[in-house]
């Protein structure tokens, strides 16, 4: 049997530099492809959620709620129901205070609005000072519950946007409901948000009222 010597090895390396000169494209090759692949998974993510809430977005909305509502057709879900969430007074702040402090707004409402869900239901940010969340099979009564203790801490929440200037806002927020196979997330989301709208229109603090809902 005969061994090669390094010297010979390196020799057949010298007389095919094509092939080592291949192989190098080809590495350099799979880590291009692997940065733009993490890239374009970074973007996507980025595409599917708001970008002062960091809740999803539309789309994000649409791609989950699309099996959601699947499993309703299906009959896995016996019923779902929507939150439709306005801030109140939001342009105010924003033409009072600046926008940076209305995306500190938007930030805040997200956040208390994910805390104050259980893990089942799903949070959303659409746009502007609009939010959503989606209930699976839960009941009215506690749906409610979940609303006003949200409600509660945003209310309770002090924004300081200037030297001794401290505020509170709130929000107002509709519900719609459906057990029919054939609803769709954005016929139901209309109903919640004309609850919600209709319910703007009620003087002082009635909007809030419990009995109301």
């Amino acid at each position: 049997m005969y061994w090669k010597t390094s010297t010979e090895k390196e020799e057949i390396i010298l007389e095919n530099p094509i092939s080592f000169i291949q192989w190098l494209v080809i590495v350099v090759q799979a880590v291009v492809i692997a940065i733009l692949f993490f890239a374009w998974q970074k973007t996507k993510a980025q595409a599917y959620k708001n970008d002062k809430s960091g809740l999803p977005n539309n789309l994000g909305l649409e791609a989950v709620a699309r099996p959601i509502f699947g499993h309703l057709h299906r009959g896995l879900f016996k019923k779902i129901t929507i939150a439709a969430i306005d801030l109140d007074d939001f342009s105010d702040v924003n033409n009072r205070y600046g926008h940076k402090n209305g995306d500190k707004v938007l930030e805040v409402a997200g956040k208390i609005l994910l805390h104050s869900t259980r893990p089942d239901e799903v949070v959303g940010h659409l746009q502007g000072d609009e939010f959503v969340i989606i209930f699976i099979d839960t009941p009215d009564e506690v749906v409610l519950e979940i609303m006003k203790r949200a409600r509660k801490k945003f209310a309770q929440y002090h924004f300081s946007f200037a030297e001794g200037d401290k505020v509170n806002t709130n929000f107002t927020f509709g519900i719609a409901s459906t057990c029919s196979p054939d609803e769709t997330f954005d016929t139901l989301y209309h109903n919640a948000d004309m609850d919600c709208n209709a319910r703007k229109e009620l003087p002082g603090g009635s909007r809030y009222n419990p009995l109301e809902l």
